[in-house]
Parts: structure tokens; sequence; C-alpha cells
């Protein structure tokens, strides 16, 4: 995130700086060519930190809803051989996948 957020418009910026330089963006214009660039650079490098940190929040978010969903029935995972899936099955009376992945406490 650091590099397409921070570092690549930084390295656009200093590109655009050495070949424009102070030359107009047009013939007759009041501004260059970079000072009218900088919106567009500012706008890339604050959409590329908050779209690369999007999934980074909604898998913190998942995480930290299934551990509630498991504390809320009382479940774990737990791996395949160690679980009484027949018994999970008459227990509970669902699905066979999902009494093997996990169990009841």
């Amino acid at each position: 995130m650091f590099i397409f957020a921070i570092c690549m418009p930084l390295i656009v910026l200093v590109i655009l700086g050495i070949i424009y330089g102070d030359n107009p963006a047009f013939n007759g214009a009041d501004y260059t060519f970079l000072q009218q660039s900088f919106g567009a650079l500012v706008t890339i490098s604050i959409l590329a930190g908050g779209v690369m940190g999007l999934p980074l929040v909604v898998s913190e978010y998942r995480s930290n809803l299934y551990r509630i969903v498991y504390q809320i029935f009382q479940v774990g995972i737990i791996h395949r051989a160690m679980g009484s899936v027949p018994q999970c099955i008459k227990v509970t009376g669902t699905d066979p996948f999902l009494c093997s992945t996990f169990a009841i406490k």
C-alpha cells in the first residue's frame, strides 16, 4: 500500500516536473501542467490507499463477526477427524459438512 499510495504519485510528480517544468498547460494558460496534474495525483494517492485498505478492514470485520457467531452458538473450528459427525447430526439435525467442520462444546 505504501508503494502505490505514496511512492508512485511522488515519482510521477517528479517525472512530470522534470519533463514539463514551468511550461504552461496550454498556450495562454495562467497555470503550469504540473499544477494542473497535482489534483489528479493527490486523488490517485488517496483512492489507492483507501481501495487497498478496504480488503483488510472487511477481512478483520468478518473474522470478528465469525468469532461472535461461534461464541453465540458455542462452537469452535476443529479438524474433521476429531469430531463425532454422527453424534453431531443426531443432536443438531444439521448438514454433515457443518458437523464435520464444527463441534459442539
